[in-house]
């Protein structure tokens, strides 16, 4: 059974050497490690020059996670994984989380296709994050979000798998076989979304769940920004990629013009309240996510002020 791990950096040298060091000591050997240099300018190229036993991918330009996901997976399968290992580059998998997460894939898989992901867990506060998803015909998780897994109700765990949950690209075990019928994770989302997005996929075609003793450490707090900031690029494809993935995944409620423009609405509002005024980028996000092709990049240097 050949494993490859895929990991995609950017300008993130120190967290990234960690991450690669984690993987190199997992208890399961991994076969092959590819990793995808999204045009970093930190000193990264020159550090993966000087290593051995990685199969490297240095792109000239910044692909975002969801493009250097691509051409990650369509590596590994080419190159000939049976299952690929996908985390991301600020993580830390401990060193048995592959070991933990290929164990329950061979148990669990023999009846049905399974996406398997690790437990994510803060290193500082402790906390667990599993991201609820569900989709027609699956069962649905509780309305209220878990935000740690001894919360979770007992009928959602079995076997040690926590069901229909799952922390995409943070020790994900996904199998050759599912990427090649649902396809690789989708460049034009770039970043915030793609994720979520290939989970969801997943779920369309197989099992996901989370495995709850491969533990995979990875920074969960998020910096609330200050309420008068200006949106800026990642808050445009968070906003963007998002209404696209609740149009083409969730009831059509979700895909009414009303529901968006009062979404719309809403937020422009909150806008005005905070002083941020009318923010261009806001508007361009929705406009974007309505428009037949989604494959746009917009930033500050991309429209008018």
């Amino acid at each position: 059974m050949n494993i490859t791990a895929v990991v995609v950096t950017w300008n993130g040298l120190e967290d990234f050497q960690r991450c690669i060091f984690s993987l190199q000591k997992q208890t399961r050997r991994i076969d092959r490690i590819v990793v995808v240099n999204n045009g970093s300018n930190d000193g990264t190229k020159e550090w993966l020059d000087s290593q051995t036993g990685l199969e490297t991918i240095h792109q000239p330009d910044n692909l975002g996670n969801g493009g250097g996901l691509k051409v990650g997976y369509e590596r590994a399968l080419k190159l000939g994984a049976d299952l690929v290992y996908s985390i991301d580059d600020d993580a830390i998998a401990r060193e048995d989380a592959l070991e933990k997460v290929l164990s329950a894939w061979e148990r669990l898989s023999r009846t049905e296709d399974w996406v398997l992901t690790g437990l994510c867990i803060d290193p500082i506060s402790g906390q667990t994050g599993p991201v609820a998803v569900a989709l027609p015909g699956v069962p649905r998780p509780p309305k209220k979000m878990i935000s740690n897994v001894k919360d979770a109700p007992p009928e959602l765990i079995h076997d040690g798998v926590f069901l229909n949950w799952g922390q995409p690209f943070l020790g994900v075990l996904i199998p050759a076989k599912v990427i090649r019928e649902i396809g690789c994770p989708r460049p034009e989302y770039f970043l915030r979304g793609e994720d979520y997005e290939y989970l969801l996929r997943c779920l369309r075609h197989c099992r996901v769940g989370v495995v709850l003793d491969s533990i995979v450490y990875h920074p969960m707090v998020i910096e609330r920004p200050a309420l008068n900031r200006r949106l800026g690029p990642k808050d445009y494809y968070d906003i963007r990629n998002h209404n696209i993935i609740n149009r083409e995944y969730f009831p059509r409620l979700l895909n009414s013009p009303l529901f968006r423009l009062a979404k719309y609405g809403r937020d422009l509002l909150r806008d005005l309240v905070h002083g941020r005024g009318f923010d261009r980028l806001r508007f361009y996000a929705f406009y974007d996510a309505i428009r037949p092709n989604c494959n746009y990049r917009r930033d500050r240097t991309t429209i008018s002020s």
